[in-house]
Formats: C-alpha cells, sequence, structure tokens
C-alpha cells in the first residue's frame, strides 16, 4: 500500500470514527473539548505512526493514543 493509500484510508477512518466515535478520554468531560483534544492527539499519533514499517502503523498510530490517555469503545 502506498503511502498516499495509506495517508486517505486513515483520513477516512479518522473521519468516520467521528460519526461513531470510537475513542473517548476518561478524564475530558466536555463532548466539545473531547473532540478538539481528539483532533490535536490524533494528529500527533498519525504523524508518529509515519515513522514506523508500514505494516505497523495503524498499532503505533493506536498505541500512540492509548498513552496519551485515550480509550477505545468496544
Amino acid at each position: 500500500m502506498s503511502r498516499t493509500a495509506f495517508a486517505a484510508l486513515l483520513l477516512a477512518a479518522l473521519a468516520l470514527s467521528g460519526c461513531g466515535k470510537e475513542w473517548t478520554h476518561p478524564y475530558i468531560a466536555s463532548p466539545r473539548e473531547e473532540d478538539q483534544r481528539f483532533e490535536t492527539d490524533s494528529a500527533t499519533c498519525r504523524d508518529e505512526s509515519t515513522h514506523a514499517p508500514e505494516a505497523d502503523r495503524a498499532r503505533v498510530f493506536e498505541d500512540c493514543l492509548t498513552l496519551l490517555g485515550w480509550e477505545k469503545k468496544d
């Protein structure tokens, strides 16, 4: 998968996660603040994941969000 295709797939996944709210942060009470913080943190993790091998990028992205306090919803 090319970098452009991976980036497009990741952006699409992030856009869709806004509809379903796949991630939550237990220490942020305000939904608006949580959305803003997720945008910032996910951008940071997206940048971090670009340094990983292509096969590991999704895992690195998720691990990064987890380290920043985010929890994946079941």
